[in-house]
């Protein structure tokens, strides 16, 4: 009886389903191994899978999805069992090999694989993992984040940027700085009884009912009164006179007068946001002050990762405080389209969405981590037309220009895959004449190419008619928005930028590129409007190098139009030079100084491009946009510049000089993964841009040695001290605060005591001396202390947000 008990309990046993493994319950873990792998300047890292689910992961039939960014294509797994492949763009798979096992529950199995260039911080991490079954119909899985050993990569480390206390009364209370600034005794205090008399009122009188909850009304007393007067001079200048008896602002038009609203508010104490108010107290000034350049601009990339309207509109609320004019908004790229147009559907419901499966182009191809689904992830999402209008109100309202870009004919792959969509969806309806009327490629190109984000399919083809009749409609479809938004328009940005070798093969790819350029511009004339793009439209790329010359093309100049100069120095002449000096009006839109996508600091928790190096705040305030050879004198790895790097290299010219018309930041957004990255990495180094685009040249630009150094630092001083102790208060509570970001603390060791700094004076340091993370709560470092135990720091805002956390260890 109990060998049959037994019996039966096998046969039970084996005819009981099996579990089926689960790879929702793949566990990954990752780790840097080794930067400068072989001496190469590669890396080696490793993943490791874990079987966490009852049963056994199978030993074939799947694949693994993940990207990776920054590190090109050549990704090797050094484990037979597991294959990397490249996919496109910077998607890639793992996927079996013939020796693989299966893996048992609670086995793993570690992967060590190496990749171009150094891991620098966070964002070098492989991300949007997600399992494809093969054999059951391409069902994908999102797997677990991975858990990071971060030991081996770059410590935390603050930019030890000298800044000399300025006490607060002796600051100018304006920034970017004014022309002609004269403090004088007294103070004006705005009450209900406060009178606005003239135009260009209304703005005022909403901005002082956001502070005071009281609105206030016409007039026309000059006593307790806020007085507009207009006044013949130059385009957005002002003048602003403050004393007891009332405020009068002057200006030529209604630019002028916003600026110098903005300047009043600025002279509003710094907490006058944080509550409600029953009076403001301004001092008295006289202010004299216009810009520097006309040309004032921050450019915003949606493509790549989406940001939300209301993110949209908070970027321009701070742009338009400090004096910013032009928003530049790159509405598409290779990984998003992210502007509705009604009658090509396709541009956001393909174009605006990312996922699997995507072969059919139902979608785009995941990336930046985006994972399988559409959802949930900052890869979906566009602007409705009303949005787009909403948009343009708000911009026009506060005297910020918008122009949008068509990324053309590179960077395309998101239209590219969204006409295509269409072209299938009509050629089924049998509308074939209407289904290649806005088709962008060859369905037979043969072309062979890899882009500098490693796609294989993201360039429109420049021969195909389609292509121009895209371009025609997108263009009219944008126009109506802005003629319906009243907001203005003149330029639209092209793109033209990193259209890969081997793009249109067996055809002059050169005379293809400038003919698509002409024809874009023939097409905007049509509309009314002049072209403007990247330098590459007017440099000519030199096959198989990374040289580039620049072209004549008098065209461009007789239409005045203007390029964007973003290749900066890097042991070659700066190409902005070079345009400028062959007569082409130039944007300054240098990446090492105005790329805030940059990484500020070294660590592994900073967001940001670290691979390349970093990007601080002094960097970018230091710009000298008519001599970028003596800039900052560290480069992007803080290291110092070699005097002798820029002999020889080609030089500002008089006239070239005068082809500068403005200073551009941009920031890319292949990082922008989660909330609060944008705000993070634009401020306060959107501050800095400002300075240099509005604030007059300062004295240090054209000094040089020991006196230009001694000059500079005291420039550096005043404008830390400003953010430190008025705009970063101010921005804690204005327009419902924003996330900037905080300095990290630095320590100097002095006799047997710690001392703490930041590079922004009046920024408050807390810490603690038992192993605990400051909070809030924690003392506030006043003065330097006893250093026995190791002691932990961090800058905190107002209202007690914390910044990064630094770490003094008692050896």
């Amino acid at each position: 009886m109990k060998y049959i008990s037994i019996i039966l309990l096998l046969l039970v046993s084996a005819c009981r389903p099996q579990s089926a493994f689960d790879p929702s319950k793949l566990g990954i873990e990752w780790e840097l191994v080794k930067n400068n792998y072989d001496n190469k300047g590669s890396f080696l890292a490793a993943v490791t899978f874990v079987n966490r689910s009852d049963a056994e992961m199978p030993a074939s039939g799947w694949k693994i999805f993940f990207n990776l960014r920054y590190h090109r294509t050549e990704l090797a797994s050094t484990n037979a069992a597991l294959a990397i492949k490249h996919a496109n763009g910077e998607l890639f798979t793992i996927t079996p090999t013939a020796s693989a096992a299966a893996l048992a529950p609670g086995q793993s199995i570690r992967m060590e694989f190496t990749g171009q260039r150094r891991v620098a911080n966070f964002q070098d991490v492989p991300s949007g993992f997600f399992w494809v079954n093969d054999d059951n119909e391409q069902v994908a899985i999102e797997l677990q984040k991975p858990t990071m050993n971060s030991s081996n990569v770059d410590l935390p480390q603050a930019e030890q940027v000298q800044s000399v206390d300025v006490k607060e009364e002796d600051l100018v209370m304006v920034l970017p700085t004014p022309l002609k600034y004269k403090k004088v005794k007294g103070e004006f205090v705005i009450n209900k009884e406060t009178a606005i008399v003239g135009y260009e009122s209304q703005y005022l009188v909403d901005e002082i009912e956001k502070i005071t909850g009281f609105r206030l009304a016409p007039g026309t007393s000059s006593n307790n009164s806020i007085i507009f007067k207009k006044k013949p001079g130059a385009a957005e200048s002002y003048s602003l006179s403050v004393n007891a008896a009332g405020i009068t602002i002057t200006s030529p038009d209604a630019a002028g007068a916003f600026y110098a609203i903005q300047s009043l508010k600025q002279l509003f104490p710094v907490n006058s946001w944080s509550s409600k108010q029953e009076t403001i107290k301004v001092p008295a000034v006289e202010i004299e002050d216009k810009p520097r350049f006309p040309f004032r601009a921050f450019m915003l990339d949606v493509g790549r990762n989406f940001e939300s309207k209301t993110n949209v509109l908070r970027l321009i609320e701070v742009m338009s405080l400090y004096k910013l004019n032009t928003f530049h908004f790159h509405l598409n790229d290779d990984e998003g389209w992210r502007l509705e147009i009604p009658d090509l559907p396709e541009l956001t419901d393909v174009g605006a969405k990312r996922g699997y499966p995507y072969a059919s182009n139902e979608r785009l191809q995941p990336a930046y981590g985006s994972g399988p689904t559409e959802s949930n992830h900052f890869g979906t999402g566009y602007y409705t037309r009303e949005d787009f209008i909403e948009i343009l109100k708000y911009a026009t309202e506060r005297h910020v220009t918008v122009i949008p870009e068509i990324e053309s004919p590179g960077h395309a792959r998101a239209a590219i895959k969204a006409m295509k969509s269409r072209h299938d969806r009509l050629m089924k309806e049998g509308k074939s004449d209407e289904a290649t009327r806005y088709l962008l490629q060859d369905l037979n190109d043969q072309s062979k190419y890899l882009s500098a984000q490693y796609f294989t399919d993201n360039v429109m083809d420049a021969s195909m008619p389609g292509t121009y009749a895209f371009v025609d409609k997108v263009i009219g479809e944008i126009k109506e928005m802005y003629t319906e938004a009243n907001a203005p328009l003149t330029m639209i940005h092209m793109g033209g930028d990193e259209v890969p070798d081997g793009s249109w093969s067996g055809r002059n790819a050169a005379q293809l590129y400038a003919d698509f350029f002409v024809k874009a511009t023939d097409i905007l004339a049509k509309h009314g409007l002049k072209m403007t793009g990247w330098q590459e439209l007017v440099t000519e790329h030199i096959p198989h190098t990374d040289a580039r010359k620049v072209i004549h093309n008098q065209k461009y100049k007789d239409d005045n139009l203007q390029f964007d100069a973003w290749w900066d120095v890097m042991n070659v002449d700066f190409k902005g030079y070079e345009i400028a000096n062959a007569g082409y009006k130039t944007v300054m839109t240098c990446f090492d100084y105005y790329y805030f996508d940059l990484a500020q600091a070294p660590g592994f928790n900073e967001p940001g491009d670290a691979w390349i190096g970093y990007l601080g705040l002094q960097k970018s305030f230091s710009f000298n946009p008519y001599d970028v050879y003596t800039n900052y004198p560290l480069d992007f790895q803080l290291n110092p510049v070699d005097p002798n790097r820029f002999k020889g290299l080609q030089r500002l010219t008089p006239e070239g000089r005068k082809n500068i018309v403005g200073l551009q930041a941009a920031l890319w957004a292949e990082n922008m993964t989660y909330g609060g990255y944008m705000e993070y990495q634009i401020l306060p180094r959107l501050l800095a841009l400002a300075e240099r685009a509005w604030g007059p040249e300062p004295g240090w630009a054209a000094e040089s040695g020991a006196k230009r150094t001694t000059d500079f630092n005291k420039d550096w001083s005043v404008f830390a001290n400003k953010l430190g102790k008025r705009e970063l208060p101010r921005l804690d509570y204005y327009n419902g605060g924003y996330a900037y970001r905080l300095p990290t603390p630095y320590t100097r060791i002095e006799g047997d005591k710690l001392a703490a700094y930041t590079e922004l004076p009046g920024v408050a340091i807390r810490y603690t001396t038992d192993g605990t993370e400051p909070t809030q709560s924690s003392p506030v470092y006043t003065s330097p202390v006893d250093f026995k135990n190791d002691i932990k720091l961090r800058a905190f805002s107002t209202y007690g947000r914390g910044g990064a956390t630094a770490e003094a260890t008692k050896n």
